[in-house]
């Protein structure tokens, strides 16, 4: 379609790319004019129902399918755990939390606090390596 006819930006789209403070105002406008109105434990039920989904097509395609997570290193937010601990049992989920807070000098988490540092990223491919090899084929 794009080969085919010239792709034009709309005003928001252009202001978007140019106007930090319109992306952020137009980014959040759902949190600013109205609260979500949700229940934060149906988040669970909607995504274990698309990881079976996710599994059950990587079965049919006979494709292997691993769902690894792990915990907030750095400021853990306590009251997610019991939704968390559900989450692991419902889903199947393999948490490589421990093998990512190994005492080694290099912090996991880059400067942001929310993103992996090059030893981040290095311990999270060994965890998943590790993980995909003893469970074979």
């Amino acid at each position: 379609l794009l080969e085919q006819e010239p792709f034009k930006l709309g005003i928001t789209d252009h202001l978007m790319d140019v106007s930090q403070l319109f992306w952020f105002f137009n980014s959040k406008r759902g949190f600013i004019i109205s609260k979500p109105q949700h229940d934060p434990n149906l988040g669970i039920a909607v995504v274990t129902k698309s990881l079976a989904a996710m599994r059950a097509l990587a079965i049919q395609r006979g494709a292997r399918f691993h769902v690894i997570l792990h915990r907030r290193l750095k400021n853990p937010d306590p009251s997610a755990e019991p939704n968390w601990d559900e989450f692991i049992n419902i889903s199947g989920a393999i948490d490589i939390t421990d093998r990512l807070k190994t005492s080694e000098d290099a912090d996991p988490v880059g400067y942001d606090g929310l993103h992996w540092s090059a030893e981040g990223h290095r311990r999270v491919a060994a965890a998943i390596e590790e993980i995909v090899n003893s469970l074979g084929e």
